[in-house]
């Protein structure tokens, strides 16, 4: 009987090893799966800095989507003329806002948010999205205030 205890415990110990490295490998590769994926949604996004995002906007006139995900407060302070504001946070509930026929250009204060939010248009099937990599800190156009 203390030999059949001891077999017991021993494959419990190694059942609770397996346990612990099964989930260990699983977190693995959820975590490489998922930079895979931000890679892969990553490279569709083209990055514009000033001079191209004027160029955009001169080229497609009503034909791109400005899009502004700052905060309110953020957008109040200055914005390019033109641009709808959806912060990042509402992005997701909202999308159904924007024609994803049209291009979108994305533009936050620094490149980063609006990187974010590229990625969330590409993943629900937004074809032609540029992201404002110097963000409002790098442009030198007009500024609207309403």
């Amino acid at each position: 009987m203390l030999k059949l205890k001891k077999i017991f415990y021993e494959g419990t110990r190694v059942l609770k090893k397996m346990s612990f490295l099964g989930v260990f490998v699983a977190v693995i590769v959820l975590v490489v799966l998922g930079i895979a994926l931000r890679i892969k949604s990553a490279s569709k996004i083209k990055q514009v800095e000033t001079e191209t995002v004027k160029f955009l906007i001169a080229k497609y006139k009503d034909d791109i989507i400005l899009l502004d995900v700052r905060e309110k407060e953020e957008y109040r302070a200055g914005h390019i003329p033109k641009s709808v504001l959806i912060p990042l946070g509402e992005l997701a509930l909202r999308l159904n806002e924007l024609d994803k026929q049209k291009a979108v250009l994305v533009i936050c204060r620094s490149g980063n948010r609006s990187l974010r939010a590229a990625e969330i248009l590409i993943k629900n099937g937004f074809n032609e999205v540029f992201n404002y990599k110097g963000g409002m800190l790098s442009w030198d156009g007009d500024i609207a205030f309403d």
